[in-house]
């Protein structure tokens, strides 16, 4: 049964020997393979459901439905647009079945590495014929699969049809949707360079994106509304796509701005070449944009040879979460708009006095600090806004080191006296651990003295 839709789109119903007749190929801007092992054994037992089903039936059951696939149809090869997670599990199956129909065309390191693991995870349950994955392949019949494909020769439409399948599901995060949104706009001969320098930091891009979308909302001059820490990844993906593509710039220009110190005949750059709240522009731009934050992510949160200081900073508060979720990711957001400004020369220095600053909220009269809580302390104070406008590091220095806090005596106990003793224990402050009205004065002269 086919059916054309404006003499460009092709939908068809077919089944799963017939699809794989064709040449399918993983184009680079699609995100990796990356269904684990726990994925793999959901697969799985949906089709054994489906079994036990067709055996308890008299009269003749329907095919097994595999769900939509989305092709884009180039030069009589086939790119997956959507699909790619159920097709290649689907050919590993084949293939331990010995059947493969035919070979599906990976570009990604990711998706080999995964490939490998997953078929060498199926190989083994196949030693055992009670296993789920025995039993699956046993009645695995790809005659009787059935899938829905809707092929188009036209790239944007594929994409549109791709988005519309995701756009109420979690299987895809709004970081996977933008690599393909991204990547479309890039000339096919950097598209595969692109590709790898985005799987190569792959790990944090969803984190990064977060945190750059909180440092652009969270201004004076836009509504600050975001899924915030309990926002689901359907609500996180809405949000990314229409700050990072729907509103982006279509013209495929790299555009970076940056402060420029101009002095009688020299010019120079203080800052990188990308702002954080700068306006972007589609292709290139936000993906060199994102990668450039993502190294700076890394090089300050996970550092390759940082001082011992540094170093308990991090691991001993910082990832050491008792009660300080919300204040980790503002402090993150805080820094982060530090490197931006000033690149990462005294990114240490600008780490310990944020820290101070904003953490002081642990220490006040509010026995549970909410998100809310930080976002009005650091509204409040204009943080952000004094970090970005700044025109000197020693302006934002200056203004951290006056501030003053106070340690609230009434109710230091539980969360709030575990939190003072790790400042006491990692600073070496040897504060007064009955009272602790003496440990903010040592923390000044400690992160003094050893940020000089």
């Amino acid at each position: 049964m086919k059916n054309n839709m404006k003499d460009k789109v092709e939908v068809d119903s077919v089944t799963l020997s017939k699809l794989f007749q064709k040449e399918l190929i993983i184009p680079e801007y699609q995100r990796p393979y990356v269904w684990s092992e726990q994925m793999l054994i959901k697969f799985l037992k949906q089709f054994e459901l489906y079994f036990e089903r067709v055996k308890n039936k008299q009269t003749e059951y329907p095919l097994y439905y595999a769900g939509c696939i989305v092709l884009h149809k180039k030069d009589e090869k086939y790119n997956i647009i959507d699909g790619q997670q159920r097709l290649t599990t689907l050919a590993l199956l084949s293939k331990l079945k010995g059947d493969l129909l035919r070979d599906l065309h990976f570009f990604q390191p990711l998706s080999f590495q995964r490939i490998k693991r997953n078929y060498n995870f199926l190989k083994e349950q196949m030693g055992d014929k009670d296993s789920l994955v025995s039993r699956v392949c046993k009645e695995l019949d790809f005659d009787k699969i059935n899938v829905t494909i809707i092929i188009t020769e036209d790239e944007d439409q594929a994409y549109n049809f791709f988005e519309t399948l995701n756009t109420g599901g979690v299987r895809l995060s709004g970081t996977d949707i933008l690599k393909a949104h991204h990547l479309r706009s890039v000339h096919e001969s950097s598209m595969k360079d692109f590709a790898k320098d985005w799987e190569k930091r792959q790990s944090f891009l969803e984190e990064v994106n977060r945190i750059l979308f909180k440092a652009r909302k969270m201004t004076p001059l836009r509504d600050y509304a975001h899924p915030g820490k309990y926002g689901t990844k359907a609500e996180w993906k809405t949000v990314l796509t229409e700050e990072f593509a729907e509103i982006t710039g279509k013209k495929n220009r790299d555009l970076g701005y940056a402060d420029v110190l101009i002095e009688k005949n020299t010019h120079t750059i203080l800052s990188d070449k990308y702002s954080i709240r700068q306006p972007l522009n589609d292709g290139e731009n936000y993906i060199n944009y994102l990668i450039g934050f993502t190294d700076d992510f890394d090089a300050i949160f996970y550092p390759l040879a940082p001082t011992e200081f540094y170093k308990k900073l991090n691991n001993e508060i910082i990832y050491l979460i008792d009660g300080t979720i919300d204040l980790k990711t503002y402090y993150q957001i805080a820094l982060m708009c530090c490197v931006d400004k000033f690149g990462l020369y005294k990114k240490e220095t600008f780490a310990f006095w944020l820290f101070r600053f904003i953490y002081s909220l642990r220490i006040g009269e509010k026995s549970r600090i909410y998100e809310a809580t930080v976002i009005n302390h650091l509204r409040a104070n204009m943080l952000l806004e004094r970090i970005l406008y700044a025109y000197t590091q020693d302006e934002v220095l200056d203004f951290l080191k006056e501030q003053k806090f106070k340690i609230d005596q009434n109710n230091i106990k539980g969360v709030k006296r575990r939190f003072l003793e790790r400042i006491n224990w990692v600073f070496e402050l040897n504060a007064n651990t009955e009272t602790f009205l003496d440990l903010d004065e040592k923390l000044i002269q400690k992160i003094a003295n050893d940020n000089n």
